[in-house]
């Protein structure tokens, strides 16, 4: 009895709070830095953009469109070379002068207007490879081009995220050194021995007992090891901190894909859009390169222009020609959103017409057209080759 008086005694007085409360304080430590992590994940106004930004980013790496997109823009110097030799051959039939009449050693017919030299080679090149791609595939390009832009307007006008990420690895960095700072000061105070002087000298006749506390070398090793691993946390959180504050995080700029696509329109996004793209960076660049296609303009005209040619083919627009009450091979084509490449196929058409089309693009294909009579242009603005002025 007097021995269980003594034991618990000494736990009271002698033995170190901390060794006793060691747990409960490792748990409440926990439990804080998780929060502070994941708050901006479960915080409605941050976590259903960042949620929504995550579903888009997957969306656009696997969409079929990036990687037709990114692969035209690799072959784009053995697509063209390929683009001007047909073509240079097409064209070299309607003109009225003889290549003979030139010099033996010219490699390119040259054309020439007004004292302005142009040069075939360099003039067709602005005719558009023709990419196929599935329907299905194409309508969810254009939804993904509709998300990306409505998301954009959403995002890029706040920097909540940016400001809430920072407070919150702020907050864990200063939790991080006050845990360091007093753990380290109770390790020493940790050990096997203590003496006791628990005030019963009236009942046991002595007034210091010499302790021995059990569970001192494990719950020392476990506190060593617990440091360790709140370094390691620290080291991140510092280096968030670096990060954070070292780099302009607000402004993201598309320049190296812009220098190694063909599409030089994509533009540079700021705040919570930035923030969360250099995010995106930190694990793979491939991501935001991927997601860049969708932010240009260039790249959505060449998915309409390729859905428009997969769905207005050849026989369906042959389908579509009429012989009007002159007897002449007429097409109308109302309300698209472009000129299908199939139409310039359409050598015995006599008579088009286009209305109320938003880019009416006339490439030099159309000098294949050899009994187009009339062309006519109905409420649409119409974009005409460079080639086609040479014709009369």
């Amino acid at each position: 009895m007097l021995d269980s008086l003594i034991q618990l005694m000494c736990y009271h007085v002698a033995l170190p709070w901390y060794s006793k409360y060691f747990p409960y304080l490792a748990l409440i430590h926990t439990i804080i830095l998780m929060v502070s992590s994941n708050f901006w994940f479960k915080y409605p106004k941050t976590s259903s953009k960042v949620d929504h930004f995550v579903s888009i980013l997957g969306k656009c790496f696997e969409s079929p469109w990036t990687t037709k997109a990114l692969s035209e823009t690799a072959c784009e110097d053995s697509e063209e070379n390929k683009q001007r030799l047909a073509g240079a051959s097409t064209l070299l039939k309607h003109f009225s002068t003889s290549s003979e009449e030139g010099s033996p050693n010219q490699s390119a017919p040259v054309l020439t207007k007004s004292g302005v030299t142009f040069s075939v080679e360099k003039l067709v090149s602005e005719i558009p490879s023709m990419t196929i791609l599935d329907k299905k595939d194409g309508e969810q390009a254009k939804a993904l081009f509709e998300k990306v832009r409505k998301f954009r307007a959403h995002v890029e006008d706040s920097d909540l995220i940016y400001r809430l990420y920072a407070i919150q690895t702020v907050i864990k960095t200063v939790k991080f050194i006050l845990i360091l700072c007093y753990t380290m000061t109770f390790v020493a105070s940790i050990d096997f021995d203590h003496i006791c002087e628990p005030e019963i000298k009236h009942l046991t006749g002595y007034a210091k007992f010499q302790c021995t506390h059990n569970m001192a070398f494990m719950l020392k090793k476990l506190l060593v090891s617990y440091i360790a691993i709140i370094c390691v946390y620290g080291v991140i959180c510092i280096y968030t901190l670096f990060w954070l504050f070292r780099r302009p995080l607000k402004e993201y700029s598309f320049e190296k894909v812009r220098e190694e696509s063909s599409f030089s329109d994509i533009p540079d996004v700021k705040n919570d859009f930035a923030f969360l793209l250099h995010m995106v960076d930190q694990y793979d660049q491939l991501y935001s390169k991927r997601f860049g296609v969708f932010l240009s303009e260039v790249s959505e005209n060449k998915l309409r222009e390729i859905s428009l040619n997969n769905e207005w083919t050849f026989e369906k627009l042959r389908q579509h020609v009429t012989r009007n009450p002159q007897d002449k091979l007429e097409l109308h084509l109302f309300m698209l959103s472009g000129v299908p490449d199939a139409v310039f196929d359409l050598t015995d058409l006599e008579i088009l017409k286009l209305e109320l089309i938003p880019e009416a693009r006339i490439t030099a294909k159309i000098t294949q057209m050899i009994n187009l009579q009339e062309l006519h242009f109905y409420h649409c603005p119409a974009k005409l080759s460079k080639l086609l002025y040479f014709f009369t």
